[in-house]
């Protein structure tokens, strides 16, 4: 089984599930701020987290690469409407 089950925050591209930002995207974020992410995450305060996030957002925002995410169930159900088309008789 793959380790690759989930996805950069930033661009979407699979990634371990246990982080956050593929390599290059995490390297772009200002130390202090990376340092702040694992912390408040470490530590369980999800507010303070999710302000982190957001700051996170911002910057990739900011440089033009931030691809907002499709929630999953939007995914399956596209998905599903593949294989009825795949499955109609013709």
């Amino acid at each position: 089984m793959s380790s690759l089950t989930g996805e950069c925050r930033c661009c979407r591209k699979p990634i371990e599930r246990s982080r956050l930002a593929c390599p290059p995207h995490w390297a772009m974020l200002p130390k202090p701020l990376k340092d702040a992410i694992l912390d408040t995450y470490k530590r369980r305060d999800m507010r303070a987290y999710a302000a982190n996030i957001g700051e996170a957002d911002k910057i990739w925002q900011a440089a033009g690469i931030w691809k907002p995410g499709v929630p999953m169930s939007t995914r399956a159900n596209k998905g599903m409407e593949a294989l009825r088309d795949a499955l109609k008789p013709v």
